[in-house]
């Protein structure tokens, strides 16, 4: 259940919500999401692009409504202070004149409603009106048990084209918004690309965790280099090693 909260400053209600592009939240991703990692205490968000005279709120935003739930309030740098309200799930803090952090502590599975669906906002606030927002939404997770990813080179039976195919399987893996995804990183000395595909899951028996594959096919290069290659998987954003025989590099000589 979600407390309505109205914002307030030197007793003056705040009505105006602005969007600009200045403030970052971090580690929001592409998706536009920051995971708060089951059984951990530390998951830090860290919001950045403030003034000195900003005036800090944290807001949770309930799912579908956009209604506030205050999570704490800091105060223009250097006073270095914050008022806290949803203790000890939220600490916000106020390191320096343009970032703001706020800790979530996600060890107690009584409270995870507060990190399945909603959003984290951070607003910055000067003269009583709102110059700035940035909202991400929240995603309970758990990274994988454990994870594993071999490499094969593939030779086409009907033309010349070789490829490599990354295979990958993770266990103990969790999404509340069911992202299960894997992103391959071929890098090089002078170019690095990427290919992400969707991670095939099945539910363990009896529990929310689940088993996963990714198959990852890209063209063999044609570039005499060391290529390197790694797997991000996602939840937890993972960075696994894509093994050639023990080695996750090989050499094209030309």
């Amino acid at each position: 259940m979600f407390l309505k909260a109205v914002w307030l400053l030197a007793g003056l209600q705040i009505y105006l919500v602005r969007r600009c592009d200045g403030l970052t939240l971090s580690p929001c991703g592409t998706d536009n999401t920051l995971e708060v990692a089951e059984n951990k205490g530390d998951n830090l968000f860290t919001c950045s692009g403030l003034t000195a005279n900003d005036t800090i709120l944290w807001n949770l935003m309930a799912p579908n409504t956009n209604s506030p739930t205050s999570l704490g309030t800091c105060f223009p740098y250097p006073t270095n202070t914050c008022r806290v309200t949803v203790a000890p799930l939220f600490t916000p803090g106020r390191e320096g004149p343009s970032t703001t952090t706020m800790t979530v502590n996600a060890t107690e599975s009584r409270f995870n409603f507060y990190f399945e669906g909603p959003s984290i906002q951070c607003v910055a606030i000067q003269n009583n009106v709102v110059r700035e927002s940035i909202t991400c939404t929240l995603d309970h997770i758990a990274k994988p048990t454990t994870s594993a990813c071999n490499i094969l080179v593939n030779a086409s039976a009907v033309s010349s084209e070789w490829t490599l195919t990354a295979n990958c399987t993770v266990t103990g893996v969790y999404s509340y918004l069911d992202r299960y995804t894997c992103q391959l990183v071929q890098t090089s000395p002078s170019v690095s690309n990427q290919q992400h595909v969707n991670m095939t899951v099945v539910s363990s028996s009896n529990t929310k965790y689940k088993t996963g594959v990714c198959d990852v096919t890209v063209p063999f290069p044609d570039t005499s280099a060391t290529y390197s290659y790694t797997m991000m998987v996602t939840p937890g954003r993972v960075d696994v090693v894509a093994s050639f025989e023990g080695s996750n590099s090989f050499q094209i000589s030309t």
